[in-house]
């Protein structure tokens, strides 16, 4: 049994006092057909969680299903400023969870969207998403249709080798109903084990949407037990003006043009590795790899090439070691504002964990806040990995961060601080910053707020371990 739950954080009430907020939510079936709707205010500050087998349990019989989809919209008087709110899905079975970002959003009047967007159809290309070399695992990755029915639409997958070579499924057309949702697995459309052999690999699926943002989640099914490890796909358009979004780069070659920096546990149980995915433009760049730690002393650099005709057009980087590893892209004229990584997490014998993420250009704004769900404290460690970054000309600088804990009850957030140095990457243990964290949240589920004193550019992942 899969259980499905819903977090959010009513970070409108704490960012910007906004007291006028109501939910509305929606539960479909498979087929696109409502089954139920429902209204709440949300007054309370601080973390809420939604346990769908609530919902299902109050359906008459005739519309009990156990698969389908949910639609969340958070509506105000007041100018939400931000239109996309944090919520996480989050699926727990037995022995493991797995989470993942609210992806597709149907467009709406309501969201701002104009009548042209919420009715015309585009061509959709999502992926970055690796396939592992494990045939344990079953790639598998969900769409859900927008409100306007489709005919003959067409769906295809592009297997992509960690030598850049390619292969199409046949293509297949298909007809929608309005907000149907499907599952593919991916062994059902193409014989990709065949094609990689014992190597990665990537794919991404080509297909029409209509009224929805393009956003699919993705990710891999244990065929054994069933695990899920999940997150939401990236554009992997091979061509079109996406491609065209470029900067120029500095000459100089200390210059940090295209910096990301992958933070890992410093446990040695842990392993990590960034995949880097061949849906950049067609060029030859270069990549840096630094391993440095907190003294600024540089532990290890390494230069690799990246060209989509080469044997690594897919190129993994093995981050496991407890240094923060800093990722340079660089190329003599242009670099693409976005390169797409994929983060790999694995403890001893257990399975991937991922999140796609990647670069950012030397002229991006800092941010100072950053927000992240806490789950089932009691049965759950809930950590954040965060690794310091410089970019451009910066040199690295200390930063320090004040951390808001909110429960589920409404209650005043409890508060705690930490730096973290030039250069460094560290883990914390979220129940060690707070001296009542389990009296305070009683076993059940929170989110977290973090602060910086100025903006910053650090990477900050958070990761929740079961079992």
């Amino acid at each position: 049994t899969v259980n499905t739950q819903i977090h959010f954080m009513n970070y409108w009430l704490e960012k910007r006092n906004n007291k006028d907020i109501l939910l509305k939510t929606t539960l479909r079936n498979m087929e696109g057909k409502t089954i139920y709707i429902s209204e709440k205010n949300i007054y309370e500050i601080g973390a809420h969680v939604i346990h769908l087998k609530d919902f299902i349990s109050t359906l008459s019989q005739d519309k009990k299903c156990n698969e389908g989809s949910i639609e969340l919209e958070f509506l105000s008087k007041h100018n939400l400023v931000m239109p996309y709110p944090a919520i996480v899905v989050r699926y727990v079975g037995e022995s493991w969870h797995t989470c993942a970002h609210s992806t597709q959003r149907y467009f709406s009047i309501d969201s701002g969207d104009t009548n042209l967007r919420i009715n015309e159809s585009s061509i959709a290309e999502e992926g970055n998403i690796t396939i592992h070399n494990n045939e344990d695992y079953e790639p598998f990755f969900i769409i859900h249709n927008g409100k306007n029915e489709l005919s003959k639409a067409e769906l295809m997958v592009t297997i992509t080798s960690k030598s850049g070579k390619e292969i199409n499924s046949i293509p297949m057309n298909l007809n929608w109903k309005s907000f149907q949702t499907r599952v593919f697995n991916l062994s059902d459309l193409i014989d990709f084990r065949s094609f990689l052999g014992n190597q990665i690999g990537t794919f991404k699926v080509k297909f029409l949407i209509s009224g929805v943002f393009s956003r699919i989640i993705a990710g891999q099914r244990l065929k054994n037990d069933g695990q899920w490890s999940i997150d939401h796909t990236n554009f992997a358009a091979s061509d079109g003006a996406v491609l065209k979004d470029v900067f120029q780069t500095s000459s100089d070659p200390s210059f940090k043009n295209l910096v990301f920096n992958v933070p890992n546990s410093s446990n040695s149980s842990w392993e990590c590795y960034a995949d880097i995915y061949p849906t950049y433009p067609e060029n030859r760049y270069t990549v840096k790899v630094n391993s440095s730690n907190s003294n600024s002393k540089e532990v290890e650099s390494t230069t690799l090439l990246l060209e989509k005709g080469s044997k690594n057009a897919m190129q993994r980087i093995n981050c496991c070691s407890t240094t923060n590893n800093e990722i340079i892209f660089n190329h003599q004229n242009f670099l693409p504002r976005r390169f797409h990584i994929g983060v790999q997490y694995k403890i001893n014998n257990g399975h991937y964990g991922f999140l796609t993420d990647g670069p950012l250009p030397h002229d991006s704004y800092g941010n100072s806040t950053r927000w992240m769900p806490l789950f089932d404290t009691s049965s759950c460690e809930n950590f954040f990995l965060i690794a310091n970054r410089a970019m451009g000309d910066q040199k690295s600088k200390k930063n320090s961060f004040t951390v808001n804990l909110f429960n589920s009850f409404g209650d005043s957030p409890l508060v705690s601080s930490f730096d973290i140095l030039e250069n460094e990457s560290k883990t914390h243990n979220v129940c060690e910053l707070f001296k009542d964290y389990d009296s305070y949240l009683k076993g059940e589920s929170g989110w977290i707020y973090l602060t910086s004193k100025s903006p910053q550019h650090c990477v900050l992942h958070y990761v929740s371990v079961k079992s």
